[in-house]
């Protein structure tokens, strides 16, 4: 997984390193989001891409606005799949998303894929280091749900 106290370097990997979500710092609370069957998005936010937050003097980069939409494919939706995916994100100076890999699958490519594209829209103000805009790199997990009523 990738660590997300690192600034990104340029041209670099992304590499696993340590599991974020089992920290317990609030800095490190997962920004998740589950896409329900019905079309609705519920983010679970968290103050690493909500409101920013300080680290050893990074500042997180935080979404700019609601997270664009994640269609739940009908297709996934008639054959019952679910899961989760995680996501690693690279998030560039300009606060556009960068490189991306998916660090744990949900056992669809459809599902994985999906989640992917639509996160690759997403806009965020960037990550500081002294004020100046860095790279940096999270993972964000995304839940396909197939609601109950169905």
């Amino acid at each position: 997984m990738v660590s997300s106290l690192a600034p990104a370097q340029e041209g670099a990997v992304l590499k696993p390193t340590s599991d974020p979500f089992t920290e317990r710092s609030p800095f490190l609370l997962p920004f998740g989001l589950t896409v329900t069957s019905d079309g609705k998005l519920i983010p679970e936010p968290g103050p690493v891409f909500t409101e920013g937050g300080n680290y050893e003097g990074i500042r997180f980069p935080y979404l700019l606005s609601e997270p664009g939409p994640i269609p739940y494919p009908r297709w996934a939706v008639d054959q019952g799949w679910q899961g989760k995916v995680v996501i690693a994100v690279e998030i560039l100076r300009d606060g556009t998303v960068g490189r991306t890999k998916i660090m744990q699958s949900t056992g669809f490519s459809l599902l994985d894929e999906t989640a992917d594209r639509a996160l690759k829209t997403w806009r965020f103000h960037p990550a500081t280091k002294d004020g100046q805009p860095i790279l940096q790199c999270f993972e964000i997990p995304i839940r396909f749900r197939i609601n109950e009523a169905e």
